[in-house]
Parts: C-alpha cells; sequence; structure tokens
C-alpha cells in the first residue's frame, strides 16, 4: 500500500473513532419561525440554523473554525462556549504541531 493510501486510510479510520467517541446526534430542522426568532443573534444569516441547532441542544461545547461569525459576542448572548478545533483540542490536553 502506497504512502498515500496509508494516510487516507489512517484519516477514514480516525474520522470513525472521532464519531464514535463523539456520538453525534442527529437534531430536526429548525422551523421558520425560529430562524426569524434568532436571526439577530448573528450577522451572517447561513449560520443562523447551525446557531438555533445549537441553542436547543444546549452541547458542552460549539466547535468551530467560524470565528467570523461566531464571536465571543454571540457567545455571550446565546450562552454557549465557541471554541475553534484547535483551543478544543488544547483544552483536551492534544498538542497540536505549530501552525
Amino acid at each position: 500500500m502506497a504512502k498515500d493510501e496509508r494516510e487516507g486510510s489512517r484519516l477514514i479510520d480516525d474520522y470513525g473513532l472521532a464519531l464514535k467517541l463523539l456520538a453525534p446526534e442527529r437534531t430536526p430542522r429548525i422551523s421558520r419561525e425560529e430562524f426569524d426568532a434568532h436571526r439577530h443573534l448573528i450577522r451572517h444569516g447561513n449560520d443562523v440554523p447551525v446557531l438555533v441547532t445549537a441553542i436547543k441542544a444546549r452541547p458542552d461545547w460549539l466547535v468551530t473554525a467560524n470565528t467570523e461569525h461566531f464571536t465571543e459576542d454571540v457567545a455571550a448572548r446565546t450562552g454557549l462556549r465557541i471554541v475553534t478545533p484547535h483551543d478544543f483540542l488544547r483544552m483536551c490536553g492534544i498538542r497540536l504541531p505549530p501552525g
């Protein structure tokens, strides 16, 4: 097996393990009323369904690389703990190579 194939296989295995450990849950689609009621909380309209779903699901963490829209202000107004993937892994004690 070539190096690229091994790398791809390892990534698939790692993703499968992450899904098992994180135990993601499926949530119902938000309604138009929920969208409209929460639209004022975030600047980008495409992010409203993600935000409303998180508010309803009350996850321990909302992990996103979208720090342009999921800001500290959004976190404060919704009570969600919003972090980047890098910060989340660092808080979990996982050391990542620099940048």
